[in-house]
């Protein structure tokens, strides 16, 4: 489980993340789409963490099994993603 505080570090830093690729509309469209699905995703996560880890390693080096376990956690509450989504929003409207 995550407190307040380390998931919302986990939001502005996903945020950023998200806006220095240029996704910022794309994860918006994909982060209400999938809005309901939120739950299941986070499940999937802490079963196959192990596996994403490994795969992805190459593309994000400092992605382990730890900090996917905490993305799994993070998505656990819709919340989370409603305040993800409102700091892209946020920075969209802003224009940057």
């Amino acid at each position: 489980m995550l407190d307040s505080e380390r998931a919302e570090r986990l939001v502005r830093e996903m945020a950023r993340a998200i806006q220095a690729r240029g996704l910022t509309v794309p994860a918006l469209l994909l982060g209400e789409a999938c809005r309901p699905l939120t739950f299941l995703a986070s499940q999937w996560l802490h079963a196959f963490g192990p596996f994403v880890a490994g795969a992805l390693n190459l593309a994000m080096p400092g992605l382990d099994e730890n900090r996917v376990a905490e993305y799994a956690y993070l998505l656990e509450n819709r919340s989370n993603l409603d305040a993800l989504l409102d700091r892209l929003e946020e920075t969209a409207n802003a224009g940057g």
